[in-house]
């Protein structure tokens, strides 16, 4: 039988043809590549130019005196404001020492949880902290505020307003509050602003040793007041807990995964996932965990990281959900300083809990669903335990949750 040989010659030409290939299809991409940057070069050029063509025209015609400072920051802030994610926002640096202080835990402010109602363009007031200015002077989770001082809070200038609530102590704000439910009746009420420590975690042990642990928010010293407490707890012989997370808007990551360490059995607490839906980064739980029965309070207050926790319990089977679907903000913002003491936070990252799906703009659904009525969430922090429907239903399910495991 013949075999088949190849040539010198056809080797050669063989060789030639995946040259010119290769060459052909190395033009074709550096030729994409160079007309992509070439396209981001003009349209920056482009935009540049139409920004100097207004700055131009506002500095030559504008009638008024133009603060500049003011004017540059805005830019900042509309730039910012264009991405329509409520969730990302340029801080100022005044706003952003605001932001720190308030992530450490101490604050000078009102005393308020808040987030950005869409149906009212309103700041939507989720909680109010015990013994607070905000308390004192009437305001109750449900309420808007729909000015701060003479600006009229819109989608636009939402963290502008959010931020000018907090200020020395000893100053005023004043606020236009349109009450809930059906926030017909508007009021304007000047506060007073205090500095304090937030105790976002509180503890309390009940009848028949069950445990019953409240986490307001997730700041940098909330993971260090939460050890404090389930460590008392369990040397206080709970058989039992009762998580509260409800009106909890969320906050620190590292703090909700320092929380959930010592409750869950060993394995992920949190997936970090990027824009192409790879997961870039695992947070883990150590073999360390606590065998007790559980519960959590949820409501549709419950947010981001108020739903992480719930819904980490929930993955691993240790614990009910008891109230009502939560708020649904399942992506993460990463911080970025600024040489000039400002801040942009952005939109980086979704999170996903350990083994369910992403409850970004859908929220967690509760085990046991009990809805509170609108009069109840307005009055929710003057409920007595007794007309607190949730809670009473996370203690009967507690209770025999510890008789079965007896």
């Amino acid at each position: 039988m013949a075999k088949n040989k190849f040539g010198v010659g056809s080797l050669i030409f063989v060789a030639i043809i995946f040259t010119v290939l290769t060459f052909l299809l190395t033009s074709v991409y550096v030729g994409n590549y160079y007309t992509e940057q070439q396209r981001e070069f003009y349209y920056e050029k482009a935009f540049l130019k139409k920004l100097s063509d207004i700055d131009s025209q506002v500095k030559d015609k504008f009638f008024f005196d133009i603060d500049n400072s003011t004017l540059e920051e805005m830019i900042m802030k509309g730039y910012v404001a264009g991405l329509n994610d409520q969730f990302s926002y340029y801080l100022t640096p005044e706003e952003a020492n605001m932001q720190n202080q308030s992530s450490s835990g101490e604050i000078s402010g009102i005393g308020i949880y808040a987030s950005f109602d869409t149906e009212h363009s309103a700041i939507y007031i989720s909680g109010v902290m015990p013994n607070s200015p905000a308390e004192k002077a009437g305001l109750l989770p449900g309420d808007l505020i729909i000015k701060v001082g003479d600006l009229a809070v819109n989608n636009t200038n939402y963290n502008v307003a959010i931020y000018s609530v907090p200020g020395e102590p000893g100053t005023q704000v004043s606020l236009t509050i349109a009450r809930f439910p059906d926030y017909k009746k508007e009021e304007i009420i000047s506060i007073t602003r205090e500095k304090f420590v937030v105790e976002s975690v509180t503890y309390e042990m009940l009848d028949n040793d069950i445990a019953y642990i409240k986490i307001a928010e997730f700041n940098d010293n909330t993971d260090e007041q939460f050890v404090t407490h389930l460590n008392k707890a369990k040397n206080d012989g709970a058989k039992g807990i009762i998580f509260d997370v409800r009106n909890n808007p969320g906050g620190n990551l590292e703090s909700v995964c320092n929380i959930l360490d010592p409750l869950l059995p060993k394995g992920p607490i949190v997936h970090i996932i990027n824009k192409e839906n790879e997961v870039i980064q695992s947070l883990d739980s150590d073999a360390r965990f606590t065998d007790l029965p559980m519960v959590v309070l949820i409501n549709r207050n419950t947010a981001s990281g108020g739903e992480l926790f719930c819904s980490a319990l929930r993955d691993y089977e240790m614990a009910a959900l008891i109230g009502e679907k939560t708020f649904g903000k399942g992506c993460m913002q990463t911080v970025y300083p600024l040489s000039d003491g400002s801040m942009l936070i952005l939109t980086t990252n979704l999170y996903n809990p350990p083994k369910g799906e992403n409850y970004h703009g859908i929220g967690v659904e509760p085990s046991i669903k009990i809805q509170m009525t609108d009069e109840m969430m307005q009055n929710f922090n003057k409920l007595t335990r007794e007309e607190d429907i949730q809670f009473q239903e996370a203690l009967r399910e507690i209770t025999e949750r510890i008789s079965n495991q007896a």
